[in-house]
């Protein structure tokens, strides 16, 4: 405890006492803002959806991209450009369940392996479950959206969603 605290005391005293330091490499990013708020004569008002922010460069927009680009083009029939979380999830197969458990199961495997020098099994165990779980849905995830936008093989779901 003693020794965490000695080594992140100094970078505490230069974060508040000089700031100007850190924020040094962030100065592209924050001068255009800075520059807009700091005009004796601004009064903001918030941009509307889709409209221009009064910045001194006016590449700054108030829309969200929603929308998923990909570099390579799809391969496949493409079921649905931007596939909602709901959908995505519904649509895992058999073999998405399998890569789950698979990657969960070694996760916790290797959890318990790891901790059996340290003397931490359980603890250690349980991160490697919680890093399978996390790590296993994305890699399924992945696999079901890829489907949908035509990056993988997507028969079943073009037949299915062709009715």
């Amino acid at each position: 405890m003693g020794r965490v605290f000695f080594l992140t005391l100094p970078w505490a005293l230069i974060v508040c006492l000089r700031p100007n330091l850190i924020m040094s490499n962030f100065s592209p990013i924050i001068s255009p803002l800075k520059d807009n708020i700091s005009s004796p004569n601004h009064s903001f008002t918030p941009a509307k959806h889709g409209e221009t922010i009064n910045t001194p460069s006016s590449h700054y927009t108030n829309k969200m991209n929603t929308d998923i680009t990909a570099s390579a083009k799809p391969e496949y029939p493409v079921i649905d450009r931007n596939p909602p979380f709901t959908k995505t999830v519904g649509n895992f197969n058999t073999l998405d369940y399998l890569r789950f458990t698979t990657i969960t199961g070694i996760s916790v495997t290797v959890g318990y392996l790891s901790g059996i020098k340290p003397g931490i099994r359980g603890p250690s165990m349980v991160t490697g479950g919680l890093i399978g779980v996390m790590g296993g849905f994305m890699y399924a995830y992945q696999n079901s959206a890829g489907r949908f936008m035509g990056f993988f093989p997507n028969d079943g779901e073009v037949a299915r969603y062709k009715k």
